[in-house]
């Protein structure tokens, strides 16, 4: 509830304030029909702040879940000003048409003859002798009213939307809290609302009864009892904090008290120790001081753990590929039709909208089983042999399979490595991390603060690769392409990844895949093939300046060492598909396609700003310089965009789409006219590029995106949230330092010291896969290779930046 709590607040302090005018300030006693009564108050303007502030409740909500990045972050500032600004002006029109109280005492006197002598004796203020000097009131009422809908509207449809992406369990959250609000807002209507309609009543048949207007205002006045109770039955966070036992400070005093105690009986065993000399009788003061800090920690949480107050525990999934329309999606928490028989080794499976296109539904009901993606599985509890406090997997450093010995960190320091400062950093991460970090102090303005968030870049692979020409060009300028590239292309392939520092843990939220090509004529290429990120990054309104940072250093490395061309293909991605981070956070933002290629022309501007980029251009710019007027003229890379589009543009003419092979690829190129980039780098030394002299660290696991998130979807290493991705980013560091330990065992000499020593923990991770068997992943594979499945190919070859 932290980013609705200030709307929150404000609707209470306005029932407040509406109660308190009521029942103390004014005890308005009315004279329906007459729009009369003692004593003067101004009522009205506190009902309508109370409707304004139900209002925000819902704009609130919208724009946290929906609307964040959307025009409405612009407006909504003057929106709310706006109503608020109606509030407190509405009623002026009235205000400064009061009737002469002489005459519209005699009205009042008139249209209620039988008023009692008692009221007719008391200063009677009248409103309006003339209704439709009030409507400024009902119009207000009547469009406040209307917003509200409007917004509840649109959060009901978006919530049931399939285009965004949620959880089960963060569906439910927040219709549970809708349902709170809809009870609140039941409440104020019912002590509001309906009273109120009994005045137009009185007004349009003349009718007058004093005994209903004051139980009018006895229901008014019961408002705020009714919301209070409300409050603390429909929102659970209330409740459990009205219940509880309020205390001063995070730590209840006995529990002060007893660490406390624990510290000076620690400080006495020490001093004891040292008194006492090598004596093995001395009681050891880490045992002391882990037994001090379980007696000062509460046993266990309102949750029944002892780690934190995490209630909503189930593993999240990605999206699924359809085999149905091209580009088509199988979205979180949607149903699909699966096939019940394997067929060539696998089963199709198709959304409800394709395979409603495709087949009957006798054809469904016989040979398909109709599946939810969503994932049931809860984290595993682990207990703690020590203290017996219970933990969740993901709050512990526990990665083997084995927890019937588990020892929680409040018990024993973990054995696991949670930095990269124990990892070797080759000349490439120095230069990298070097930059990154001094971008990073001028983003804080604070050197100290920014070496305790330090970035740590590191070249977790590299290995030497390389590709057959014949797989990249189009069949009938084959020969043109081997005599310019030879019969293969050569080139290394690097994945580099950048961590941040969390107190002791370095977070993992930058992932790139680079290729690196020395052409015949010695001209260096750098193509970037794929990127991921996930937002755990500080300051995070810098986020973008700095995964562009990381970029920019990279290519000023390579260009250093001569390379002068860089090349990649900008494709938006699909919100909820494991591009290379597995799970994702569920409300970070995601580029469409038009804002991605912005980002890196940015990115772009700022790199020929730093006087690294001398030129850069999209293809049809490249094309209209005159730089690609023949088949030749297409730069080819591995899985790049121009050989899909050969594979494509023969697929074409195969299936008789197109007459001939030029025709078809005219057609793909068109669609790609602004999407891949052309970059060219100011080189300190203009010359033949040469290869870095880093060794190569070939660790296949992060050397494929496929298998490095299969690694991750099998151990259940999510990014869903901080403290999964804490968890997932010492696994994956743990992963690291294992493989890097044996290539330094194949470098040095037997009898070496080897580092790394990861703790032998990390060797047993295998990683359980539970409901997912049979179901079809994304796996990224070669354009040439998936080239049938045309949304694979583009799938696998977008450039990722969110």
């Amino acid at each position: 509830m932290k980013s609705v709590k200030w709307t929150m607040l404000n609707l209470h302090l306005w029932c407040m304030i509406l109660d308190i005018m009521i029942t103390v300030l004014t005890v308005p006693l009315l004279i329906f029909p007459v729009l009369g009564g003692y004593p003067l108050g101004i009522l009205t303007n506190w009902f309508a702040g109370v409707l304004v502030s139900i209002l925000l409740i819902f704009e609130n909500r919208y724009y946290r879940l929906y609307a964040r990045e959307s025009i409405w972050k612009q407006i909504r500032v003057g929106f709310i000003s706006i109503n608020y600004l109606l509030v407190f002006t509405f009623f002026i029109p009235v205000s400064i048409n009061y009737p002469d109280q002489n005459v519209a005492l005699q009205f009042a006197h008139n249209k209620i003859p039988i008023l009692s002598k008692d009221i007719k004796s008391e200063n009677i203020f009248v409103l309006a002798i003339d209704y439709n000097a009030v409507m400024p009131v009902n119009y207000m009422t009547a469009f406040i009213c209307l917003e509200t809908t409007v917004f509840i509207k649109l959060i009901y449809r978006n919530l049931n939307s399939g285009f965004i992406t949620r959880s089960q369990n963060t569906v439910k959250l927040q219709k549970s809290f809708l349902k709170a609000i809809y009870a609140q807002i039941t409440v104020f209507l019912i002590n509001f609302g309906f009273p109120i309609l009994y005045v137009p009543f009185t007004v349009i048949f003349n009718y007058y009864n004093q005994s209903i207007n004051n139980l009018v205002f006895v229901a008014i006045a019961l408002h705020g009892i009714s919301s209070t109770s409300i409050m603390i039955w429909a929102h659970k966070p209330y409740r459990e904090s009205s219940t509880s036992t309020p205390i001063s400070s995070p730590m209840a005093p006995e529990a002060v008290k007893r660490k406390n105690n624990a510290r000076r009986n620690t400080a006495q065993s020490s001093s004891s120790d040292s008194s006492q000399g090598s004596s093995s009788t001395a009681p050891n003061p880490i045992e002391s001081l882990n037994t001090a800090r379980n007696t000062a920690l509460p046993p266990s949480r309102k949750n029944g753990m002892k780690c934190c107050d995490e209630t909503m525990t189930c593993y999240n999934c990605a999206n699924l590929p359809c085999d149905g329309d091209e580009g088509c999606k199988i979205q979180q928490d949607s149903w699909y039709w699966m096939e019940k028989k394997e067929s060539k080794g696998q089963r199709d499976q198709f959304c409800l909208k394709c395979a409603k296109n495709r087949f009957t539904k006798k054809v469904l009901e016989q040979k398909f089983s109709k599946e939810e993606n969503v994932e049931t599985e809860k984290e595993e509890e682990f207990k703690c042999v020590d203290c017996g406090g219970l933990f969740h997997r993901m709050c512990t450093y526990l990665f083997n399979k084995n927890p019937s010995s588990y020892r929680c960190h409040e018990c024993r320091d973990p054995e696991v490595i949670k930095n990269l400062d124990a990892l070797p950093k080759s000349e490439m991460d120095h230069f990298i991390s070097d930059k990154v970090n001094r971008k990073l102090i001028e983003y804080m303005d604070d050197e100290e603060k920014a070496l305790k968030q330090k970035i740590s870049i590191r070249n977790v692979h590299s290995a030497r690769s390389s590709v057959d020409t014949k797989k990249l060009a189009p069949g009938s300028h084959l020969k043109q392409f081997e005599e310019r590239y030879g019969k293969k292309l050569d080139f290394t392939e690097r994945t580099i990844m950048a961590f941040q520092r969390n107190g002791d843990t370095d977070i993992l939220f930058f992932i790139m895949y680079v290729q690196e090509y020395i052409m015949k004529d010695g001209v260096g290429w750098t193509v970037l093939d794929y990127l991921d990120t996930v937002p755990y990054v500080t300051p995070f309104e810098k986020k973008g300046e700095i995964y562009q940072e990381i970029i920019l250093s990279y290519w000023q490395y390579m260009a250093n060492h001569g390379f002068s061309r860089a090349h990649f293909w900008a494709k938006a991605p699909v919100k909820g598909d494991d591009y290379i981070f597995h799970i994702h956070p569920r409300d970070q933002y995601y580029l469409d396609q038009s804002k991605l290629e912005g980002w890196y022309k940015k990115l772009l501007g700022v790199g020929k700003a730093n006087g690294l980029v001398e030129e850069f251009r999209v293809f049809r710019e490249e094309e209209e310089a005159g730089n690609m007027r023949e088949f030749i003229d297409y730069p080819v890379f591995k899985e790049s965009i121009w050989p899909c589009m050969f594979g494509f543009s023969k697929l074409d003419v195969e299936e008789g789409v197109a007459q001939d092979f030029e025709a078809a690829f005219e057609k793909n190129k068109g669609k790609h006219q602004n999407d891949n980039f052309y970059v060219y780098f100011k080189t300190p030394v203009p010359g033949i590029a040469a290869p870095p002299s880093i060794p190569m660290q070939n660790i296949p696991l992060f050397g494929s995106r496929g298998k490095f998130n299969k690694l991750c979807d099998d151990n259940k290493w999510e990014f869903a949230t901080l403290r999964r991705a804490k968890y997932s980013s010492i696994g994956i560091i743990g992963v690291l330092a294992k493989h890097l330990k044996k290539l330094n065992a194949q470098r040095t000499p037997v009898n070496a010291p080897l580092q790394p020593t990861p703790n032998e923990n990390y060797a047993s991770m295998t990683g359980v896969v539970v409901g997912r068997t049979s179901r079809k992943r994304n796996q990224p594979s070669s354009c040439q290779t998936t080239v049938k499945k045309r949304k694979l190919a583009l799938n696998d070859s977008q450039l990722n930046v969110q």
